[in-house]
């Protein structure tokens, strides 16, 4: 769980969010993400991106010959992990947290959570991992804490809830491993 930052910082994040989407060379704008605090790898193209939490650019670390599709969605409450040679088309979201019933984030040792507004409910966090050598189709959703292996491919339009094996085509609402590889 990150801290709230002064009003002073939160607005120059805001400036560079509204930069960040006007700029069209990519090798600039990967360049700009690594100065504010990005772990960025070598060969990374990156389109127009959007984010939750735009205080907290040092949660997202990406690897090597990476290609992230324009107006992907990054919610970084919590650490987004992109492996080396991960392709992710366009509309792609990921989500680090959410509303759980208080039953369930108990059940979620390695979790946090924070009190919310709703009775009996809590607002949890956790990351997000993408292994190497993984695609991920056009309009997909990836919630908070799941890993996806190796080798996986991630159907256009799916809702992954879960982790998803190494070497794995899944796809749907919520995402089902329907082959291996």
């Amino acid at each position: 769980m990150t801290q709230k930052p002064s009003r002073i910082v939160l607005f120059f994040f805001l400036i560079f969010d509204r930069i960040q989407r006007i700029i069209l060379l990519p090798p600039i704008r990967t360049f700009l993400f690594r100065l504010i605090g990005c772990r960025i790898g070598s060969n990374v193209v990156m389109g127009e991106l959007r984010f939750f939490q735009i205080y907290s650019y040092k949660n997202l670390e990406i690897g090597n010959d990476v290609v992230i599709g324009n107006l992907t969605m990054f919610d970084l409450e919590e650490k987004i992990i992109l492996g080396n040679n991960v392709d992710i088309a366009p509309h792609v979201t990921f989500l680090t947290h959410g509303i759980e019933s208080m039953s369930k984030v108990s059940a979620k040792p390695s979790a946090s959570f924070r009190p919310c507004a709703i009775p009996g409910r809590s607002i949890t966090s956790d990351p997000i991992q993408i292994h190497d050598h993984v695609y991920i189709g056009s309009g997909s959703i990836i919630l908070p804490g799941v890993h996806i292996g190796p080798y996986a491919l991630i159907g256009a339009g799916s809702v992954v809830a879960s982790s998803i094996p190494p070497h794995s085509v899944a796809l749907g609402n919520p995402a089902r491993v329907v082959s291996t590889l």
